[in-house]
């Protein structure tokens, strides 16, 4: 479909009736996707596009997200035999709201649409987004790995388009997974506009004189996991301690929390690291930090990463994550150093502090309007949603269609 041909059905949506999208996710936990799912939902034309969500479960701190006119369902537990229950109530979710795109976002979203489909109960167009290389990002355990490689080579075909999240992720879909080429597109997540409005900051209120303070502060975000390396961190924070006044703040939770703590205790830095939790919006963190340093063995897209360089704060990172080093290499704003040497890592945090912010006064990042592909405007999903609806599905009938349908 040509842009000409995009524009023109935009237009005429718009006279009509908005395109009825459903979001299908996991749950709206603190997390990367989820949070990438919640922008896209607030910058969406309200106009072209009318936007719902489907969950598995009602809880997560990224509800407060969601917009106030996009409609949350629960489609209840997904575990067990109950699995199947959350597929044919996200068939019936969809035929009773009238749906006319369903866009699964995350692995276990996209295998309950998928597997509606092969049953021949959601003949509704459909789009599943791959978050992450597929290589490394099926989780742990051998034999998980092998169920979900499994899957993805059986179902993924089967969607009508695969939004992938970077170059990466495309290649590796296609040529590890079989998946068509064609019906593959690059979208990365849409990024927050300059000047955005913030969202409640949790906790990052209570971190007090670290943010208002004239230490320097270097900062961290991420799930507390093994692949973040958040211990390389805080081995090169030591050596940046021995040479100078220096504050790190760790946003994030998960497992390794209490190995990070033990950690910290031993590096005797209690009094100049903090991991405060998960803080929603961590914009006021980045403001008034010396650098981001990213020390994770992968990424999908880097919202993090966006985020800090939109608003011109200088990012560090490991040469580990391809689309961490792209994003550094196309602004200028920040280095990549080699792989697991925190020593190298932590003579580009001392040479951070000697260069200053990049933007603003008085040690306040400014906003860094930028023409690099850092995200993707709403409108290319927009685009996408529009044209696939007019392109359709062939419809067809499977097994459990008529149980579905009573």
């Amino acid at each position: 479909m040509t842009q000409e041909s995009q524009t023109e059905d935009q237009t005429e949506r718009a006279v009509t009736s908005p395109l009825h999208v459903l979001v299908v996710l996991p749950g709206l936990e603190m997390g990367g996707s989820e949070k990438a799912t919640c922008r896209l939902l607030n910058a969406i034309d309200r106009k072209l596009i009318r936007m719902s969500v489907a969950v598995f479960k009602s809880s997560g701190a990224c509800l407060r997200l969601v917009p106030e006119d996009v409609p949350v369902h629960i489609l209840g537990p997904h575990s067990g035999l109950k699995r199947i229950r959350t597929v044919l109530r996200l068939a019936r979710l969809v035929r009773r709201e009238r749906v006319e795109v369903v866009y699964a976002v995350l692995d276990s979203a996209n295998i309950v649409a998928l597997f509606a489909r092969l049953l021949g109960i959601l003949p509704t167009p459909l789009l599943i987004g791959v978050r992450c290389n597929y290589r490394w990002g099926l989780g742990k355990g051998v034999r998980w790995r092998r169920v979900k490689r499994l899957l993805v080579r059986l179902l993924y075909p089967r969607a009508d388009r695969i939004l992938c999240v970077t170059d990466e992720a495309l290649r590796v879909i296609a040529e590890d997974f079989g998946v068509p080429k064609n019906r593959c597109d690059v979208l990365g997540n849409v990024v927050p506009s300059v000047g955005r409005p913030s969202h409640p900051s949790d906790g990052a209120d209570a971190l007090g004189d670290w943010l208002s303070g004239a230490v320097p502060l270097f900062l961290a975000i991420g799930r507390l996991i093994e692949v973040k390396q958040f211990d390389k961190l805080l081995e090169a924070f030591q050596l940046v301690r021995n040479e100078t006044a220096a504050r790190l703040l760790i946003i994030g939770e998960g497992p390794d929390r209490p190995r990070l703590e033990s950690l910290v205790h031993r590096l005797g830095l209690s009094d100049q690291c903090r991991l405060p939790g998960e803080i929603l919006d961590p914009m006021p963190c980045m403001q008034r930090a010396a650098s981001l340093v990213v020390t994770s063995r992968a990424e999908g897209f880097p919202n993090v990463v966006a985020e800090a360089l939109a608003c011109g704060l200088r990012v560090i990172s490991f040469d580990w994550a391809e689309p961490v080093v792209r994003m550094i290499e196309a602004t200028k704003l920040g280095e990549v150093v080699q792989r697991d040497n925190h020593e190298a890592l932590a003579s580009a945090m001392l040479r951070v502090l000697q260069v200053g912010p990049a933007f603003g006064e008085d040690g306040v990042n400014g906003p860094y309007l930028t023409n690099h592909s850092m995200g993707t405007e709403p409108g290319a999903y927009e685009r996408v949603f529009v044209s696939v609806a007019r392109a359709g599905v062939i419809r067809s009938r499977g097994p459990v269609r008529a149980f579905a349908e009573r």
